[in-house]
């Protein structure tokens, strides 16, 4: 590693350390319409780790009598719940959603 390589730091390293550091050099992105979410895999090789995760879940809805389509953050433990084409109570106000509500688990 050169003097200008950004993955090392300027600071000595104590005894049995090393002065190199991981950084952030990509960020993948997992994004797509099934019911079972998952990770982004990692290129092949040792010189990636995943890093901190986060996650977010968006639930689009849209009434039978308008084409407009709708988004709105949910919990993961809500998103679960919501089957694709099924219907869910919808509570919108000024063109914003404010809830979405899945139907009722089966017996």
């Amino acid at each position: 590693m050169g003097a200008d390589d950004p993955t090392r730091t300027a600071a000595a390293a104590s005894p049995g350390e090393t002065d190199e550091r991981w950084v952030a050099v990509r960020e993948l992105t997992e994004a797509d319409a099934t019911p079972n979410p998952r990770w982004p895999e990692l290129p092949p090789g040792a010189d990636y780790r995943a890093g901190k995760r986060t996650e977010r879940y968006l639930v689009r809805v849209r009434s039978s009598k308008s084409p407009k389509v709708y988004e709105h953050p949910v919990p993961a433990e809500l998103f679960i719940r919501f089957r694709v084409g099924a219907p869910c109570e919808v509570i919108i106000r000024r063109g914003m959603v404010e809830a979405v509500t899945p139907p009722p688990a089966s017996p």
